[in-house]
């Protein structure tokens, strides 16, 4: 994030699909801009795939870092 505001950038984008724990997003404060069901093949077989484009701004997304030992 700090790069993109160096750069006089805070906006951003980024895809996602159904495999991966996109919810995360959501809950970070992006916004669900676009979605698309695309079927493709795994292991030989067709499946149908869930794919999302999130719209972010920097500064509002950015939530305090927590490390866990």
């Amino acid at each position: 994030m700090a790069h993109l505001r160096a750069h006089g950038r805070n906006e951003f984008y980024l895809y996602a699909d159904t495999r991966c724990s996109y919810g995360f997003y959501e809950k970070q404060g992006m916004r669900r801009a676009a979605e698309k069901d695309m079927t493709i093949r795994l292991d030989g077989r067709p499946e149908t795939l869930g794919v999302f484009l999130y719209a972010g701004i920097a500064n509002a997304t950015v939530k305090a870092a927590t490390t866990v030992v």
